[in-house]
C-alpha cells in the first residue's frame, strides 16, 4: 500500500516536471499543469482516506480478533 502510494506521488511529480519544461515553450502546457496539480492533489486526498480507513480496519481487526 505504501509503495503505491510513493509510486503514484513520483508518477505525478515526474510528469509535474515534464511539463515544466514545455511551460516555458508553449502557454498551453501552464494551463495543463494547473490542472494535473489539482488532479494530484485529489488524488493525494483519495489515496490517503483509503490508506488510513484501511489502518483503521486492520487495527480493529487485530484488537478484537486476538
Amino acid at each position: 500500500l505504501g509503495i503505491r502510494l510513493a509510486a503514484n506521488l513520483s508518477a505525478g511529480h515526474l510528469l509535474f516536471a515534464i511539463l515544466a519544461g514545455f511551460g516555458l515553450v508553449f502557454k498551453f502546457a501552464m494551463f495543463i499543469m494547473v490542472f494535473i496539480t489539482l488532479l494530484e492533489v485529489a488524488v493525494a486526498i483519495i489515496q490517503a482516506y483509503v490508506f488510513c480507513l484501511l489502518v483503521q480496519i486492520y487495527l480493529t481487526d487485530t484488537i478484537f480478533l486476538h
